[in-house]
């Protein structure tokens, strides 16, 4: 059956052909396309610049760019964006955003290339109905994940998630393409099943769910410990985590027979600390189970997130505010003062995250953004 899917997977450009010549390829009919900047980035075929177009609401993509939901601040719909070669006659669908091409920060004459498909890097930036931090996509790769730098099938590919070498945007992990475990939240709530998989943030590492509902990302986030020099998981089912005969920890993480059962496969993560970072018995790497590892979750401090029928979310009222908050002239009050003065600085104290329900930082940081 897997070699059935490859192969299906490596000719799909076959079918994409056979479809072209019956119908338009994206883009390429100006009549449901209104073009919005000419010259707009460099294209990894033909070396060509690429033009920046916006579908109109009379394409079939853009609606079903409606039906995902993405929709502005003001409740209408955030039409499509696309990067359309004349050349190649190809055009590529962006995700939501404010667009702008990357320069290469070396040379800031020359486009910043995807060394994969040597498409010029866009830079997703606030607005257009994304409300995040920001981030880099491949246009090429966002829509045809490459499977051996950490792509799947499962949703989108942004640069944070890709495994590649050499590329400086690459914030992939070795492993980040691999389930970890299935995800709890997706299980209870009955939709498609997500997988757990490790990526690298600014603030550290973290276990996350990689499905994508209407738009939403599963709010499943699980935070490794700060003393991670490194992280990783491997791949191989035999692997047991014992010393080789080089005396080293065996490269890939092994699978936990305590937690994994017929319909469930979790495995170990690979954690090399940091120097003076941990007490000198626990050794400079060590291979555990987040799930069911006591040393992991009592001595390192991780802990699980809150069951699913107790994540709480903030619900918006009719005018669109979030209830909740505080009220306009409202003062905290002594109870909630003293709850604040008795906070430790430096940290969230017990406050968790409205978004994924995790404790240990707040919701403008939190890695589902």
């Amino acid at each position: 059956m897997q070699e059935c899917f490859n192969r299906a997977n490596a000719e799909a450009h076959k079918l994409d052909e056979a479809v072209a010549r019956h119908f338009d390829r994206l883009g390429s009919n100006d009549t449901n396309s209104t073009v919005l900047q000419g010259n707009f980035s460099e294209c990894g075929v033909c070396q060509s610049r690429m033009t920046l177009k916006q579908l109109t609401p009379g394409d079939h993509n853009a609606g079903n760019n409606q039906r995902r939901g993405n929709q502005s601040n003001r409740g209408g719909v955030v039409r499509r964006k696309i990067l359309f070669c004349s050349t190649c006659s190809l055009g590529l669908p962006l995700p939501r955003g404010e667009l702008s091409p990357m320069a290469d920060p070396q040379a800031a004459n020359r486009p910043f290339l995807c060394p994969i498909c040597n498409y010029q890097v866009i830079k997703i930036s606030r607005g257009e109905g994304y409300t995040g931090n920001g981030y880099q996509v491949c246009p090429k790769c966002f829509s045809d994940p490459p499977s051996e730098h950490g792509g799947s099938l499962a949703g989108d590919f942004q640069c944070f998630v890709c495994t590649h070498a050499t590329c400086s945007l690459a914030g992939g992990t070795r492993g980040g393409d691999v389930e970890v475990y299935p995800c709890p939240y997706c299980q209870a709530g009955g939709g498609e099943a997500g997988k757990v998989n490790l990526r690298k943030t600014s603030r550290g590492y973290v276990l996350s769910c990689n499905a994508t509902t209407a738009g939403a990302r599963c709010t499943y986030a699980l935070w490794l410990p700060k003393e991670s020099r490194s992280v990783s998981v491997g791949t191989d089912p035999n692997s047991t985590g014992e010393q080789t005969e080089g005396g080293g920890q065996e490269e890939m993480a092994s699978l936990c027979r305590r937690c994994s059962s017929g319909d469930k496969t979790v495995r170990k993560l690979k954690f090399v600390w940091k120097p003076g970072s941990v007490p000198p018995h626990y050794g400079r790497e060590y291979v555990g189970c987040v799930l069911c590892d006591d040393m992991l979750r009592s001595d390192m401090g991780i802990r699980l997130p809150p069951p699913p029928n107790q994540v709480r979310t903030r619900q918006p009222n009719r005018q669109g505010r979030v209830q909740g908050g505080r009220g306009r002239g409202r003062g905290r009050g002594a109870a909630a003062a003293n709850r604040v003065a008795s906070r430790p600085r430096g940290n969230t104290g017990g406050t968790s995250c409205y978004k994924c329900g995790q404790t240990g930082h707040f919701a403008n940081s939190c890695p589902n953004n």
